[in-house]
C-alpha cells in the first residue's frame, strides 16, 4: 500500500463532507495530487512562478471569484473553503436576475452548464478513470493536464481507502 500523507488523510476527510461517490473522491485526491505536487498545501503556488493558487490552482476569474467567495462570506482562505467553494461550482446549477434584468450564475464561479452537467454525472460514476477525465476536461482545464499522473495517482488512493472499483 501506498505511503499516504497526513495532508492527504485530512483532504480526504475534508472531501468526505460532500456527497461525491468515493470513485470521484479518489480522483479528486490525484488531481490535487498533481495540483499541488503531492503537498496538500491550500496555500500552494504554482511551481514555475505561473498564477496558480491552493489545492485546485485556482487563476485569473476562478481566482478572482474564490476571493470574492471569501469576502462575501466573511471566510478565510483554508483547505475546507477551497473544497467547498469547488463543491458549490459543480452542484449549484440555478440562475437568477440581477437589477438590470440579467442572468446571472448563483454559483460562486460560473463553469457553465455543460461541464456543470458532466461533473455532476462523474459525481455519482464509479469509474475513477471517467472521473479523473471528467475533472481534467469540465473542471481543471489545466495547461498541461498530466492524465497518466492524474489517473496513477487516482488509483493509489482508490485502493489506500479501499474504494472498490
Amino acid at each position: 500500500m501506498a505511503n499516504i500523507s497526513p495532508e492527504a488523510y485530512t483532504t480526504y476527510g475534508m472531501l468526505s463532507k460532500y456527497d461525491w461517490s468515493p470513485s470521484f473522491k479518489a480522483a479528486l485526491m490525484g488531481s490535487i495530487d498533481v495540483e499541488t505536487g503531492g503537498s496538500f498545501d491550500y496555500q500552494k503556488k504554482q511551481d514555475n512562478g505561473g498564477p496558480g493558487r491552493g489545492l485546485f490552482q485556482f487563476e485569473g476569474n476562478h481566482l478572482n471569484d474564490y476571493r470574492k467567495y471569501l469576502k462575501d462570506n466573511g471566510l478565510t482562505d483554508s483547505s475546507e473553503n477551497q473544497i467547498e467553494f469547488v463543491y458549490k461550482n459543480m452542484t449549484i446549477d440555478s440562475y437568477s436576475k440581477d437589477k438590470q434584468g440579467k442572468y446571472v450564475s448563483n454559483a460562486p464561479h460560473e463553469i457553465g452548464g455543460t461541464n456543470r452537467g458532466m461533473l455532476q454525472d462523474a459525481m455519482k460514476n464509479q469509474d475513477i478513470n471517467d472521473s479523473t477525465e471528467s475533472l481534467m476536461d469540465d473542471y481543471f482545464h489545466s495547461g498541461v493536464p498530466h492524465e497518466d499522473r492524474r489517473k496513477k495517482d487516482s488509483e493509489k488512493y482508490r485502493k489506500s481507502f479501499k474504494i472498490k472499483p
